[in-house]
């Protein structure tokens, strides 16, 4: 019994499927299966990025604003905590960090486009730098 034929008596509908196996894309590609995509790209599987061919995750890191260099405020801070995509948890300390970051904005009052106290603008710089390590993850 195939999976298509499993989920077909379920009611539901088997598509866009992918797998790292070498040979079970060559199959596929011979059987002609239409919903299977063959794609060398890497693939959105729970918000992170799956190299199908090295079968790894990696995060989908998109770069913090450039803004933070010159003038990090508080609107800058949340801009860049929600860039960051984490479902599974993998880097929560570093999620966790960013929220503290923010939260201590708000302990001290800062509106939204106040340029951070120079100790939070430290802290902004080393998570920023830790953020361009996530791609190597």
């Amino acid at each position: 019994m195939t999976a298509s034929n499993i989920f077909k008596e379920a009611g539901m509908h088997l598509r866009k499927f992918h797998t790292n196996s070498e040979n079970l894309r060559h199959m596929w590609e011979e059987n002609k299966l239409s919903d299977f995509q063959n794609s060398n790209d890497s693939l959105k599987v729970l918000g992170l990025l799956w190299d199908t061919n090295s079968d790894v995750l990696r995060f989908d890191v998109q770069s913090f604003p450039d803004d933070w260099k010159f003038n990090p405020t508080k609107r800058l801070v949340l801009k860049a905590m929600l860039k960051i995509f984490d479902p599974i948890g993998f880097i929560a300390l570093f999620s966790i960090r960013m929220k503290m970051l923010l939260q201590e904005t708000w302990l001290k009052s800062l509106q939204w486009d106040d340029n951070l106290p120079k100790g939070s603008k430290r802290c902004m710089g080393k998570l920023v730098f830790e953020n361009r390590t996530f791609k190597n993850f």
